[in-house]
């Protein structure tokens, strides 16, 4: 079906703002849910990382589609070696967001013996009282293009996939 002219608006009420307490708590949660998910992929228990998402993102890929994408993205990463979760931001109705409510950025980086480079960041949303991922965006470098590449090459690719800044100058 076809409509011409403006769309119906939807309004929203305005979601009350955190308490310090409140921001913290799903914070905290934000980051072990970040963990949980990456330990998920990384172990190949993509039913239950795939639970963790929103209901939105549900309907937006269905579990066959997004289990082959990440199938190819983290497989056999190796041995975790390093993991760091260095940056937790919190927003409550953000304007570029679709729908109103409390959003959690969790940037993470992590290194495995297979996947030196594996960072990028997840975004979670406050669906009734549980946080749910609504969007990760995820960058990783393997082994072997990570041997061959230059330390520009490198360092370039980190700051694409949002990797933690280096503090080396």
């Amino acid at each position: 079906q076809l409509f011409c002219g403006e769309l119906p608006s939807i309004t929203q009420e305005a979601t009350k703002p955190l308490s310090s307490q409140e921001k913290k708590k799903l914070e905290s949660q934000a980051r072990k849910l970040t963990d949980l998910y990456l330990d998920y992929l990384a172990t190949a228990d993509f039913k239950k990382a795939y639970a963790l998402f929103s209901r939105t993102l549900k309907e937006s890929v269905s579990h066959q589609r997004w289990e082959k994408t990440k199938k190819q993205l983290i497989s056999q990463p190796g041995k975790l070696l390093r993991r760091e979760i260095w940056n937790v931001t919190t927003y409550v109705d953000p304007p570029s967001s679709v729908q109103k409510g409390v959003y959690i950025a969790t940037d993470f980086d992590r290194e495995y013996t297979n996947l030196p480079i594996f960072c990028g960041y997840l975004a979670w949303y406050l669906e009734g009282n549980e946080l749910k991922l609504i969007r990760e965006d995820i960058g990783r470098v393997d082994s072997k293009d990570f041997s061959e590449m230059s330390v520009e090459k490198l360092m370039a690719i980190k700051s694409k996939f949002r990797c933690k800044p280096s503090t080396n100058k």
